[in-house]
């Protein structure tokens, strides 16, 4: 558990350093975890765990407020318990993404968009890598001293034996609310349901446990099962007795591998791997990038 979790605070703490707090909207609201009667125990071994935690972090982790329950309005008969964090944040995932090509651009790094990899291959001295262009009716070819594949979840189209598996995630916005009663990141039922604030409106995503045989996928498509599901917890446990109005909805592609660590995988001298941030990519992407480099010539 330590390894992690420091690989995720020295990857937030790259991230916020290379690009800057204001340009990813990093804000510091803390971090929530609803507890219900079936995950109480859990809470008897905080102690527990801030003592692990306690070479990572400075001060306790992890505290137990429950009088914010009320006050964030969610339902008391529900949430039983919530567990606070002051270490876990929230970014603007657009802004970080706007930054981050502007930082490759300064660096002299140009980003193709519209060309999807088919196949990739290594020569006598290089790495050709053969793409489509956005109309697929021409195929293109790039060749390279060495290759990084970054592509996750999609990383068996290209190679079918690197084990890996995807898990969409459904996700859903509301319109803004008036009067909205919390502001942070909170999580519940072992993190399989997770919403933020970003500003007035609420972000909610989760349920992949509701039907994980439909959700290891790579379509971006909407699951009308657990969308359905996530509104009836909006309704029941998140916003009980208040208005709201869906604003839109979408799904994304996670990767995840059976040891829910991340992993670099050397397959040649010129190619590797980095896959399998099992949902952890943002806080974890920085810091991969930078054990990469010492384990492979670029």
């Amino acid at each position: 558990m330590n390894e992690l979790v420091r690989k995720r605070f020295e990857g937030i703490n790259l991230l916020r350093k290379r690009l800057g707090d204001d340009r990813i909207g990093f804000i510091n609201y803390g971090g929530y975890e609803l507890i219900d009667d079936k995950h109480l125990p859990s809470v008897d071994k905080i102690a527990f765990v801030n003592g692990k935690l306690k070479d990572i972090f400075t001060t306790d982790t992890f505290e137990i407020m429950n009088g914010t329950i009320k006050e964030f309005g969610f339902n008391e008969s529900i949430v039983k318990s919530m567990i606070y964090s002051s270490f876990e944040s929230q970014i603007d995932t657009g802004m970080m993404m706007s930054a981050l090509l502007d930082y490759a651009a300064s660096l002299g790094i140009r980003i193709i968009n519209g060309c999807e990899v088919e196949t990739l291959g290594e020569k006598e001295n290089y790495v050709e890598v053969i793409a489509k262009n956005s109309s697929g009716k021409e195929k293109i070819s790039f060749n390279a001293k060495s290759a990084i594949i970054c592509t996750n979840a999609f990383t068996e189209k290209l190679f079918p034996e690197i084990k890996i598996k995807p898990g969409r995630g459904q996700v859903l916005v509301t319109k803004p609310i008036e009067g909205l009663k919390f502001k942070g990141v909170f999580h519940f039922d072992e993190g399989f349901y997770y919403f933020r604030n970003f500003e007035n409106r609420i972000i909610f995503g989760g349920g992949r446990n509701l039907d994980f045989d439909n959700e290891e996928t790579t379509e971006f498509e909407l699951n009308e099962k657990i969308l359905n599901d996530l509104k009836e917890k909006l309704n029941t446990v998140i916003l009980p007795d208040q208005k709201y109005e869906i604003d839109f909805c979408w799904s994304g592609i996670m990767g995840f591998n059976d040891i829910k660590k991340p992993e670099i995988k050397n397959i040649s001298d010129r190619i590797v791997f980095a896959l399998s941030c099992n949902g952890m990519g943002i806080a974890l992407s920085s810091y991969i990038a930078k054990d990469i480099l010492k384990k492979f010539t670029i």
